[in-house]
């Protein structure tokens, strides 16, 4: 048996937990760093490539969850239908 609300959850997670780690890229310092810039260019560029990458693939795992929670649900219904069918032959 598939837990349809637990998927729908998880799904919910991962896309949130991806808007808010992409919202986090507006919130990047600006200003003379001193000594400080380029070491710390370099580390935020690293960390926004590979948020970036988390982002996307965050929400490429809730679209792939809401996809095969779907799935599982209209193979339950069809399952349901023709158990149904056979009871009534």
């Amino acid at each position: 048996m598939c837990d349809h609300s637990a998927l729908r959850d998880a799904e919910a997670a991962l896309v949130s937990a991806a808007t808010d780690l992409d919202a986090v890229g507006g919130s990047v310092p600006a200003g003379d760093l001193a000594d400080a810039q380029a070491v710390i260019a370099v580390l935020l560029a690293g960390l926004m490539e590979t948020s970036a990458r988390l982002v996307a693939e965050g929400k490429v795992l809730g679209l792939g969850i809401r996809v095969a929670s779907a799935g599982l649900a209209a193979t339950d219904a069809e399952q349901a239908l023709r158990f149904v069918e056979v009871g009534h032959r």
